[in-house]
């Protein structure tokens, strides 16, 4: 599982303003966000976590400067469909 250094509400909401601030969403702030979205999903399963976290991964996806390696790439994708499939 990712490690979010961001472990509180507080200071996930404080990343947040950064990255908006900067108008960039790095590769690393996204895998930040990605393990905040896996820890809140592990204390509370809930439909709209797991559409946050769907979005989230459709963004490291699509982000030119991240998950370049084709065996990377291929565990998003099944990290994706797994998410896809926990929201239905």
């Amino acid at each position: 599982m990712i490690k979010s250094k961001a472990c509180t509400q507080q200071e996930y909401t404080n990343l947040a303003a950064v990255i908006l601030e900067e108008g960039i969403e790095s590769p690393q702030a996204l895998k930040e966000g990605l393990g905040f979205l896996l820890n809140r999903y592990i204390d509370n399963h809930s439909s709209a976590i797991a559409n946050k976290i769907v979005v989230q991964i459709e963004k490291l996806l699509l982000h030119a400067d991240c998950v370049g390696f084709p065996n990377e790439r291929c565990t998003y994708y099944r990290l994706l469909n797994y998410w896809r499939a926990k929201c239905l």
